[in-house]
């Protein structure tokens, strides 16, 4: 089975609460987070 993050990425149906895609919005929101406080300093 493909996963989900594969499935997203070809345009296809998909769980978007899958762990994988769970973990890459966290970690996407805290880099994301961690730019916006570095470029305001």
């Amino acid at each position: 089975m493909e996963s989900e993050k594969k499935r997203m990425l070809a345009g296809e149906g998909y769980d978007p609460t899958d762990p994988e895609l769970v973990a890459d919005r966290r970690r996407a929101r805290a880099t994301g987070s961690l730019r916006t406080t570095v470029a305001s300093s």
